[in-house]
């Protein structure tokens, strides 16, 4: 079977709006919930190769070089981070129009391969996994050899 982004007539389902889903208040922040951008920065700068920056004037997360994750804060994009995920992941995070994660036009537009995701809104273990699987995604080969090694 073709995936769909072989077929260059055929245009992927998005959903290019944050979820209507309510905040979570008075929520305690910890590393064990992430849910603030701040513990998500310190949970990915456990991985080696990582440095806090920033992308076009926001804060960012890369690894080698290459974005793993950052905080966006626009107006189709409300107190969400960004997160690189793998095509057909993407495709599975958003066809649900339940999820929390989103995408927005910019990013259908670009080839960008991340999701959106107001972090409040996602199990800390989930949200632990995709941040792990973005870093994944992005560390250079040997990088990412050496740390698995270790697990």
């Amino acid at each position: 079977m073709a995936a769909w982004y072989l077929k260059k007539s055929v245009t992927p389902p998005t959903k290019t709006s944050p979820p209507a889903l309510p905040k979570l208040a008075n929520v305690e922040t910890n590393v064990e919930n992430l849910v603030n951008w701040d513990d998500i920065v310190g949970f990915l700068l456990t991985f080696p190769d990582t440095e806090l920056t920033t992308t076009w004037n926001n804060p960012a997360i890369k690894t080698g070089g290459r974005l793993v994750a950052w905080w966006r804060d626009a107006a189709d994009s409300p107190e969400s981070i960004a997160l690189k995920v793998d095509p057909s992941e993407k495709l599975a995070l958003i066809a649900d129009p339940n999820s929390p994660f989103y995408t927005i036009e910019h990013f259908e537009k670009t080839g960008t391969q991340a999701v959106l995701v107001q972090p409040e809104l996602v199990p800390a273990q989930e949200l632990q996994e995709l941040l792990t699987e973005a870093w994944r995604l992005n560390a250079k080969a040997r990088v990412r050899r050496d740390w698995e090694a270790q697990q």
